[in-house]
């Protein structure tokens, strides 16, 4: 019976000692935060003015530096301290693209809607030419294309079937779902994990020097540009990089990324031994001579003690 009083007494005290320990809520200053979040939020400004004011915002880009002045104002603002950019690395140049066009001229007149990868080059002026579809794994691939490039315009990617949509491009995660998302299965067997990485690793490498061997070898034949397909369908150009940001690096000639609707019967028409002329133009320019830093833009909101 002692021992039990001693348990249910040190059980008290804790409970106690918990409940004294807890903080009060500030209702009032929880009911400040909600009027702003509901009521006078600047989420959509903010948004609307990085998005469409000031548009894409390549790393390094004369965007992404008018994005950063633009932040550190505001945050300022706000009443932020220690507002200021941060470099991260010896991130590489930056880029921009003012004017991009592409037109077929046979055999039939149509606008074709393509987007230029970043850190690519601009077309001297515009171009025009005879599309050639190539397939290009690895590097032995390139010797049978050597002197049979010049003045064309280059398709890199087969054609993709067109999948309707099944499901809503949204939707929520019922009980169910969500437990089903918490689980991750850690590897049991160290030695595959291990394999596996470096195996990531190696493909990465081989990918990165074919990636400049092809840029150099389509630079030294003539080739005019290149085009691939979006990843996305429905009209949408999903385009990522190409060439190189890092100075010094080959960055190849103008690559483009083309809606999948486009794309795709071109690809059909080469394959149908037609042939397809293109005319070409993109004004992009690389805005630094060698390796700048990145930066993010951080500010403090500085708390205070009770």
């Amino acid at each position: 019976m002692v021992k039990w009083g001693v348990l249910a007494i040190a059980l008290a005290m804790g409970g106690n000692a918990m409940a004294q320990q807890r903080e009060t809520v500030d209702l009032d200053m929880v009911s400040r935060i909600r009027q702003e979040a509901f009521h006078r939020s600047q989420v959509m400004a903010t948004f609307s003015h990085l998005t469409e004011r000031i548009g894409p915002r390549l790393t390094n880009s004369p965007a992404m530096a008018e994005a950063n002045r633009w932040s550190r104002s505001k945050f300022s603002e706000w009443g932020l301290v220690n507002v200021h950019d941060e470099a991260f690395d010896a991130f590489g140049r930056g880029w921009e693209f003012s004017n991009a066009s592409v037109e077929m001229l046979s055999p039939r007149v149509a606008p074709l809607y393509a987007l230029p990868k970043a850190w690519t080059p601009g077309t001297p002026g515009t171009v025009e030419g005879e599309v050639m579809k190539v397939e290009i794994k690895k590097l032995a691939d390139l010797d049978q294309y050597k002197g049979k490039l010049a003045g064309k315009i280059l398709l890199l990617n087969d054609a993709r079937d067109y999948a309707r949509a099944s499901q809503s491009d949204s939707h929520r995660h019922d009980d169910a779902g969500l437990a089903e998302l918490q689980v991750f299965a850690v590897p049991k067997d160290v030695a595959d994990a291990k394999a596996d990485r470096a195996k990531k690793a190696r493909e990465y490498l081989e990918k990165q020097e074919l990636t400049r061997a092809t840029n150099a070898f389509f630079a030294e034949q003539g080739v005019l540009a290149t085009i691939s397909i979006s990843g996305w369908d429905n009209g949408i150009i999903r385009v990522g990089g190409g060439g190189s940001r890092k100075a010094g690096e080959p960055v190849g000639v103008p690559e483009l990324a083309m809606m999948a609707e486009h794309y795709n019967p071109l690809v059909r028409a080469v394959e149908q031994k037609e042939t397809i002329k293109l005319r070409v133009n993109v004004e992009a320019r690389f805005t630094d001579t060698a390796d700048q830093p990145g930066y993010n833009t951080l500010a403090e909101i500085r708390g205070s003690s009770k």
